[in-house]
């Protein structure tokens, strides 16, 4: 199968290189990739007013480290950071840009709740890395 659009859910601050490594290995000829950036829970706190510079700093640091990490992975890279992403965003977002491959950073049972959530009525393959 020839992939051209993924979408790759990994919590911000994660190594993303193994992840990524996964993703040139499986779909060499993506067009885009649209990576969603989770807050750790633990740092959901400064979305809510808690926030302090050097949160504001960490997250900007970590984003970009990202956008580097995936620099070559496709032509177009759209990264998008979010609090803890529900399956209905996740299976809208997945309409939305039209994606074709799903890809996880965590083993967790949450993603996997998360993959059934997202393929519901659409045809994405899901890559666990």
């Amino acid at each position: 199968m020839k992939y051209r659009r993924a979408l790759f859910v990994v919590e911000l601050g994660e190594n993303a290189e193994p992840h990524l490594a996964a993703l040139r290995r499986v779909a060499p000829a993506l067009e885009q990739l649209v990576i969603v950036a989770e807050l750790p829970t633990r740092t959901f706190a400064w979305i809510l007013g808690e926030r302090t510079a050097d949160s504001d700093d960490k997250a900007t640091a970590a984003l970009e480290a990202l956008r580097h990490a995936a620099i070559g992975v496709a032509p177009r890279i759209d990264v998008q950071l979010a609090p803890e992403l529900a399956g209905e965003a996740l299976a809208a977002l997945c309409a939305a840009e039209r994606i074709d491959l799903l890809v996880f950073g965590s083993r967790s049972l949450r993603s996997a709740w998360m993959a059934s959530a997202g393929r519901k009525g659409q045809r994405v393959a899901v890559l666990w890395t």
